[in-house]
């Protein structure tokens, strides 16, 4: 099922084509940036907060990022890069 985010949508389509993410790690990495808690992401997306905090785990893998402090910054300067 796929999961619509007006904000998400609203960014170039390139940009987010880019990231080897899925729609749905592709919100909370959109939360991340946007410095939003756990919480508060998890109400956006309409999931539990351990649920986000799986999704933001397998962002930093699949980014190679290590440390979680590093995601949004990384995120912005990949999306800014395209």
């Amino acid at each position: 099922m796929k999961h619509h985010d007006p904000e998400l949508e609203a960014l170039p389509r390139e940009i987010w084509a880019a990231l080897p993410l899925n729609q749905r790690q592709k919100q909370v990495a959109l939360g991340i940036m946007q410095g939003r808690t756990t919480k508060e992401i998890a109400r956006r997306c309409g999931c539990d907060y351990r649920t986000v905090e799986t999704y933001r785990l397998q962002i930093r893998e699949r980014l190679g990022i290590r440390c979680a402090r590093d995601v949004a910054p990384i995120l912005a300067a990949e999306i800014t890069r395209h």
